[in-house]
């Protein structure tokens, strides 16, 4: 099975994860639907779902297992997957479909986020930890990419296929969200061993942006007194990082699409082409299909950028339950009190991590904004229990904190928190 095959199975799986879901949902939920909603469930069922049919059939995806197949009732969804052989590459396509399903589901269901199972939440983090610990074999300086949200949790398995490919990688996200991150620790948990580097490819001139990339032979202009091998040579077998890759100049597009295909570059003032091996990781905050379709972007190299494999990093103002976890990061484990955590909370934050990290740095000779030793065991106890009360099980509290089971029973055995604080007849 070749990369884009793997890649197309690992979306295929999520596809057949939410029909499955859809399909109970709307078996289980006609009798007692809110008014109007049935509707909603009609749609979603004879029009998005067909259109997730489609893809399915053409890619030839198996059968559902046994376990998981349904009676009359839920006939359609079981007719969706068969094994009719071939796939296609419309990864895009594919997301686009898994997003909408994501928020039909929502809209019928009331609810404003898809509830994961706390499987489902240990699978991601279960993808998140084989990443860092293929990048923790190679390196003992590996970033650390704060998250315990499902919209971040996400990600990781993304990330885990992109770390076992050689295809191009596209990361969308506001600036300050972590994109750069993300790239490097693509490429520390990867099997190339070359460099990562990093080109920014905004606000600066067209023949700088040329230089810095595919470098130049001694002579090739007035002042090259030497020969210059570009970021392309100098990442040789490793991976290049490219950011703000839709204000690349048009002209230095056509030299990136070389490089992926058939893997030369020419610098400046060469005679021939030098062949190259790089992976290829660019982001940005625009919309690249909009860039395209207005001559700022080749179509030729959105197509080789965008059908391949796109993480989205979510800005921080969807991240709320993070807060706590970051400001206690950036603050070496110093906490916040839980008004200031409110107040931080509030802000609208447009330049996202970035611009949190130097608030929280501003903020460390500040004495009124940090507990204090007794008021961190108080309020870390309170949090404790109100999770426990609120979701009733421990599985399900230590989701909610962000925490593994065992971990959040050393937490209620050091905070001394006794069941008859938060059980009730019929919690377990």
């Amino acid at each position: 099975m070749d990369d884009k095959q793997e890649l197309w199975l690992k979306l295929l799986e999520e596809m057949r994860d939410l029909i499955v879901r859809y399909a109970g949902f709307i078996d289980e939920n006609k009798a007692s639907a809110p008014p109007g909603s049935i509707g909603v469930i009609e749609i979603m069922t004879d029009d998005r779902l067909n259109e997730a049919a489609s893809s399915l059939e053409k890619a030839g995806y198996p059968p559902l297992p046994k376990k998981w197949r349904y009676g009359e009732r839920k006939s359609r969804a079981r007719g969706f997957v068969t094994d009719v052989g071939g796939y296609t590459e419309d990864f895009e396509d594919l997301e686009r479909q898994i997003e909408g399903l994501r928020g039909d589901l929502e809209r019928a269901s009331g609810q404003p986020v898809l509830p994961h199972s706390p499987t489902e939440l240990q699978t991601m983090r279960d993808a998140r930890e084989r990443v860092l610990e293929a990048a923790r074999r190679r390196s003992s300086d590996v970033p650390k990419f704060i998250g315990e949200t499902p919209a971040i949790l996400k990600i990781w398995p993304k990330i885990e296929i992109a770390s076992k490919s050689d295809l191009p990688v596209l990361i969308l996200g506001e600036p300050g969200t972590g994109k750069e991150l993300v790239a490097e620790i693509i490429h520390l948990a990867s099997t190339r061993r070359g460099r990562c580097n990093t080109c920014n490819c905004g606000g600066i001139s067209e023949d700088t942006l040329e230089d810095d990339l595919f470098g130049h032979v001694k002579g090739a202009f007035t002042g090259a007194d030497k020969e210059r091998e570009g970021l392309f040579r100098a990442s040789e077998n490793g991976t290049l990082f490219l950011d703000e890759v839709a204000d690349m100049p048009v002209k230095v597009q056509a030299g990136i699409l070389r490089a992926l295909d058939p893997g030369k570059v020419r610098p400046k003032g060469a005679d021939t082409e030098i062949s190259v091996h790089v992976r290829i990781i660019a982001a940005t905050n625009k919309d690249l299909e909009k860039e395209r379709d207005e001559g700022r972007f080749r179509p030729d190299l959105w197509s080789r950028l965008c059908t391949s494999l796109t993480i989205e990093i979510p800005p921080l103002r969807q991240r709320l339950e993070d807060f706590r976890g970051l400001v206690e990061h950036f603050a070496k484990g110093r906490k916040p009190t839980d008004k200031w955590l409110a107040e931080l909370r509030s802000r609208s934050w447009e330049g996202n991590i970035r611009e949190l990290k130097n608030a929280i740095e501003g903020a460390l000779g500040r004495d009124d904004v940090w507990e204090t030793p007794e008021q961190q065991k108080r309020s870390e106890r309170g949090r404790i229990v109100a999770a426990l009360k609120e979701k009733k099980t421990k599985r399900h509290a230590a989701d909610a904190l962000g925490i593994s089971r065992p971990t959040l029973d050393a937490w209620i055995e050091t905070h001394a928190i006794h069941d008859d604080e938060w059980k009730t007849s019929t919690s377990g």
